[in-house]
């Protein structure tokens, strides 16, 4: 599934991924309990689940409607990803990113660098510990360490729907919801959830939705809402509109 996150971003810059920093873990101990706390042993999960979870995102994504340049950049650092998240599990980078990453040589960090889209060169020294974890990961498979609602990859503070830690029916659904669709559109649809991220934004809340979050009835209220916009909307915007209406009657529909 893509993620904003997999759009154009700048390493350096604070962004909500989809298409933004509430607190952090600051220390080696609190951050094993965040790990423990968000369901994450990825040490042990080993270089194999890794390898496996970014080729999946790369068969996806390399079919979605990306820009030439960027589809050059994820085929030719392909190989040396892989290689670093196989030194990441060897080597003990997922329990201390902030080194491993420091570790790396200016090829593998380019690397690291394209695979998530980030603009700017990455420089481990002034990263969070979320933000270095994350780039250890596929771009779909980034973690809400610290469960603020955003993911931290590298520099960048991104956001995704469906969230990381949402139920995996939800994550099916949406996938359904979302087969055949171009990533424009896919970002489209998914711009259509980023109210949820205003209670973080306007500091009357957290963008953090939980596992228990009610999916369908977010949804449904959504859906009215973009039904009673399009009835207003310019022409030149009817075509949007209706991307967007469809994906999100799929989408419940998906969620039933």
């Amino acid at each position: 599934m893509p993620s904003v996150s997999a759009a154009a971003t700048q390493e350096s810059s604070s962004i909500i991924s989809g298409y933004c920093q509430q607190r952090s873990v600051s220390d080696g101990a609190s951050f094993a309990q965040a790990l423990a706390g968000a369901g994450e042993n990825p040490a042990a999960s080993g270089a194999s689940e890794r390898i496996a979870e970014f080729e999946r995102w790369q068969r996806s994504y390399l079919t979605r409607g990306i820009s030439e340049d960027h589809r050059r950049d994820v085929e030719a650092s392909a190989d040396t990803y892989r290689r670093v998240l196989g030194k990441a599990a060897a080597q003990g980078g997922y329990d201390d990113p902030q080194a491993f990453l420091q570790g790396l040589t200016k090829a593998e960090l380019a690397a690291v660098q394209h695979i998530h889209c980030l603009a700017d060169p990455i420089d481990p020294t002034g990263l969070d510990k979320e933000g270095a974890l994350n780039l250890l990961y596929a771009p779909d498979q980034t973690r809400d360490i610290d469960r603020d609602g955003f993911q931290s990859v590298g520099k960048a503070k991104t956001w995704r729907f469906p969230p990381p830690d949402a139920p995996a029916s939800v994550k099916r659904a949406w996938d359904a919801a979302t087969a055949g669709m171009g990533e424009k559109d896919t970002l489209l649809l998914q711009g259509a959830f980023l109210g949820l991220t205003l209670p973080a934004a306007t500091g009357q809340g957290s963008a953090y939705l939980g596992a228990n979050a009610d999916y369908a009835g977010l949804t449904r209220g959504i859906l009215d809402a973009a039904r009673r916009e399009a009835v207003l909307a310019p022409a030149w915007q009817q075509a949007s509109r209706a991307v967007e209406i469809g994906g999100l009657e799929r989408f419940l529909a998906h969620l039933a």
